[in-house]
């Protein structure tokens, strides 16, 4: 079945695509775009993110403009690739960015992306005119102009997915659309000058991304894996049938305004014509590459970026080999609730915290439920300081207690999304790692660099989920995990355990996870 032609867009933006006028533009036209030129001209070697309010003001001057075609598009591809060093200045800002996002900062970062949408939008009105013009010299390559709408679509997600903010209404239709249009006139695999990559795979990554749950990785994470995407992109392609012995698939509906679904998790509606994404073959290529950094090879030699070589890339490497390769099915039902609970963040705070249970907690914030599962909760934040939180981060929680009960204990976890829909809403997404905890100190002794110590928890056993105890240290203190360590527990009754790691469970910029069990003596 061939995809649907029809485009559908925001009704924010009037202008949705127009027929590109053919007869020359007037004096006082060109008098009136003459500010775009020099403005382009004084800005060419000075990209700054203020740029973007005068931008999408000569864009609008621009689509006013009675120019002829051929000028009217020489200067859309002027504005096309200032806005995109403009936006690309952009994103290494919104790397720490604080939650929730501040009014300030998110409105800078919805005038870019309308931006980068407007410019979409004119970008693919010329594409019907391209085909159907009967003049000898056609106005813009066809897959140029698609290929461009693509990636300021990609950026506009990239945009929302470093903000923590769920993208705007209508992107990813258009996305689809665009899509659906060089599927249409078989444009997908044509080489775009410059570019190193096809229109087909500047689509399939931002798919790939969506795949990895982009709400469950830290701006510094979602860079190294928007980074990876383009070293694994070209062994995944999209499919029309289930294809057969995968278990990484996905599916998408292009007349949704919605990404990828995960076929373990949800069915595609009958009678409704969709595309299948296998990501199994993106799965192994991550697999063999945490493996040969294992052994010790250097991301340079794998051509691959710096942070691969970290222990925190190690684990976005091990996640993103479950998520493309199995993507997880959901286990427990939720169950909706509605009271309030008090957290505290960061793995020093809550080594303090569980080392004098009676002081009150440093920095903590109030929290109301909304659903909860054997696995974990959704939060929405209430009052206090969030500054300081990010996806990965160690948390503890405690319900507020009921009629006067003793205060529960508190619950040992580890953010694994976050959203921040506006200034003064955070939703975030917990995965429960125990009941309790015991604060440790902890020492290995490392060959030739002496006696290195830092602060721990003990996990308790919770089988069946986890038969043996676990060890939460911050990332790179159990750097290449050592035989043997030494963890002192208590004040009062010192306890001194030696312990061994059996395995990695978890890896984040913040903390890992080991599971540990007694040394054996000889």
């Amino acid at each position: 079945m061939e995809p649907d032609r029809l485009i559908l867009y925001p009704a924010k933006i009037k202008l949705v695509a127009r027929k590109m006028p053919s007869d020359p533009g007037s004096e006082h036209s060109e008098l009136e775009t003459r500010p775009i030129v020099e403005w382009l001209a004084a800005s060419h070697d000075n990209t700054r993110p203020e740029d973007v309010p005068a931008l999408r003001k000569h864009l609008e001057t621009l689509r006013n403009a009675q120019l002829s075609a051929a000028r009217r598009v020489q200067l859309l591809d002027f504005l096309y690739e200032h806005s995109v060093k403009v936006v690309s200045s952009i994103l290494p800002d919104l790397r720490n960015i604080p939650l929730p996002v501040s009014r300030k900062s998110r409105q800078d970062i919805r005038s870019a992306q309308d931006l980068l949408e407007s410019l979409s939008q004119d970008y693919l009105s010329l594409i019907d005119s391209t085909f159907e013009s009967e003049e000898s010299e056609k106005l813009r390559s066809p897959e140029v102009a698609i290929w461009r709408a693509v990636k300021c679509l990609a950026l506009h997600l990239m945009m929302s997915h470093l903000a923590s903010a769920p993208p705007e209404v209508g992107i990813w239709r258009m996305l689809h659309d665009a899509h659906g249009s060089a599927r249409h006139y078989d444009l997908t695999d044509r080489r775009i000058p410059r570019q190193e990559r096809t229109l087909e795979e500047l689509y399939l990554s931002s798919m790939l991304l969506a795949c990895c749950q982009p709400s469950s990785f830290s701006a510094v994470e979602l860079e190294f894996i928007a980074d990876y995407i383009q070293i694994c992109v070209d062994s995944v392609s999209l499919l029309e049938e289930v294809p057969p012995g995968q278990e990484g698939l996905f599916w998408i509906d292009p007349h949704r305004d919605a990404p990828v679904y995960a076929l373990s998790r949800r069915n595609p509606p009958p009678d409704t014509s969709v595309l299948f994404l296998a990501c199994d073959a993106a799965a192994r290529c991550a697999r063999d590459h945490l493996d040969a950094l294992e052994k010790g090879y250097p991301a340079n030699q794998l051509d691959l970026p710096d942070y691969a070589e970290t222990p925190a890339g190690h684990g976005v490497l091990r996640r993103l080999i479950a998520r493309w390769g199995r993507p997880p099915k959901r286990k427990y039902p939720r169950r909706r609730h509605s009271y309030r609970a008090t957290l505290c963040a960061g793995l020093e705070e809550l080594w303090c915290l569980l080392d004098k249970p009676d002081s009150d907690p440093p920095d903590a914030s109030e929290w109301m439920i909304l659903n909860e599962s054997a696995e974990g909760w959704a939060m929405m934040h209430l009052s206090g300081k969030t500054e300081h939180l990010h996806v990965g981060d160690l948390v503890a929680v405690r319900p507020e207690a009921e009629n006067g009960a003793p205060a529960p204990a508190w619950t040992v976890c580890i953010v694994r999304w976050a959203l921040s829909e506006n200034p003064e809403h955070i939703e975030m997404g917990l995965q429960v790692l125990a009941p309790t905890a015991l604060p440790a100190v902890l020492a290995v002794c490392r060959n030739g660099s002496g006696l290195e110590q830092g602060e721990a928890l003990l996990l308790p056993r919770i089988p069946p989920l986890r038969p043996t105890e676990a060890l939460v240290v911050p990332t790179g203190l159990l750097d290449g995990q050592p035989e043997k360590f030494t963890i002192v527990i208590g004040n009062d009754n010192i306890v001194i355990r030696e312990l061994r790691t059996i395995a990695i469970c978890d890896q984040t910029a913040s903390v890992e996870v080991f599971s540990v069990e007694a040394e054996k003596k000889a």
